[in-house]
């Protein structure tokens, strides 16, 4: 990651390079990180091949579940396919009830369909995790709240937006 935010992408591909050929933390690891090395570097046919490489040998039940969902999910938003991408988010949340981007993108694409009871539940769950800018996404939570008509908790979730910082410009 830190190659990718250098624009060191060379750098990167020798550093996997080198990964290839040390022992794995699970099956299927490497093609995960060959996967996202190339969906970072928007070579998304390549990154495609290497997910599906990973589904063969990523089985229910593997540590790497939850981040290969997660990579399908930012694959085929990026195509274009949001409803193929909300269902790889949702199994990626249901392997690892505790990652943050799918909570995230699942919370925000619902809300762009203005399904306003499902993005309040899913920001929800991504804010109990105390992602960085709290403030910022309990005021988001509120806003949803209220969208979906429920008035007690849309107030509740922007007065904890405040309290969490005061500053939130959307909260006010």
């Amino acid at each position: 990651e830190s190659f990718f935010s250098m624009k060191r992408t060379n750098l990167a591909y020798q550093a996997m390079a080198l990964l290839s050929q040390v022992e794995r933390k699970g099956e299927g690891s490497l093609h995960l990180s060959l996967a996202e090395l190339n969906l970072d570097s928007s070579n998304f046919e390549r990154a495609q091949g290497f997910l599906k490489q990973a589904d063969g040998s990523i089985k229910p039940g593997n540590s790497l579940m939850g981040e290969k969902e997660e990579m399908w999910g930012l694959l085929t938003e990026t195509l274009g396919n949001n409803d193929e991408a909300m269902e790889h988010f949702k199994r990626a949340a249901q392997a690892e009830p505790t990652r943050l981007v799918p909570l995230r993108k699942l919370a925000m694409m619902n809300a762009k369909n203005q399904s306003w009871h499902e993005a309040a539940e899913w920001m929800e769950k991504y804010v109990g995790e105390k992602p960085p800018s709290l403030g910022h996404y309990w005021a988001m939570l509120g806003d949803y709240r209220l969208a979906a008509q429920e008035l007690d908790k849309g107030l509740e979730a922007l007065e904890t937006a405040l309290h969490v910082d005061p500053y939130v410009f959307w909260a006010h």
